[in-house]
């Protein structure tokens, strides 16, 4: 009678212990099957990994002497700016995987990041907007005053072939200027090293 409870009991204690083990054995699969799926097939793994860590056990060797928030931010912001320039394709599914996990479990988050990315986009072009403006705000001003020059002196300074032909002309002075330089700096030092001949004979 005891033997028979102490083999259900050691029977039971197996077969969940097998359990545990399939189980484990099925989220180390997973995990594989996931890490693997990362991988983007046209990309070499080995240096691209290899200059990511470099890049990161870098920025933390740099930053060891530095204030405490740079310690912390700056080696991971290597890491993530390394890893997206060396394996952009890995990066793009390592990242669609974020997104997938963050709808799942964190929406609201999700939500709230992608709506500041439309944000700050719309800003940029906002500010991009806004400096094309200024450009041709600063044109529009720079051709209405060589307008009133050429109305006032009767000059025709041409506004759009006047900025070339001034660009030109800056750059050919330039050149001779810079021929002149180099002759004298040849002229004299070969009248010095004809003089130091002359006092050495």
């Amino acid at each position: 009678m005891v033997r028979r409870e102490s083999m259900g009991y050691y029977t039971g204690v197996q077969s969940q212990a097998q359990c545990v083990i399939d189980r484990w054995i099925s989220v180390e699969e997973k995990v594989e099957t996931r890490i693997k799926s990362f991988r983007d097939p046209t990309e070499p793994m080995n240096p691209g990994l290899l200059y990511t860590g470099i890049s990161a056990l870098t920025t933390s060797v740099l930053t060891r002497s530095r204030a405490l928030p740079t310690r912390i931010l700056l080696p991971p912001a290597a890491l993530v700016g390394a890893f997206t320039y060396f394996l952009p394709g890995t990066t793009s599914r390592v990242g669609a995987y974020a997104e997938e996990l963050e709808d799942r479990y964190i929406p609201r988050i999700g939500e709230i990041r992608r709506t500041s990315i439309a944000l700050s986009g719309i800003g940029w072009e906002r500010v991009k907007e806004g400096a094309a403006a200024g450009r041709e705000s600063v044109n529009n001003g720079v051709k209405s005053i060589l307008e009133s020059i050429e109305e006032g002196t009767g000059l025709k300074l041409k506004a759009m072939g006047w900025a070339q032909e001034v660009k030109k002309e800056a750059q050919s002075v330039a050149s001779v200027a810079q021929k002149d330089i180099k002759e004298a700096v040849e002229s004299k030092s070969s009248s010095g090293d004809s003089e130091d001949s002359k006092s050495l004979a």
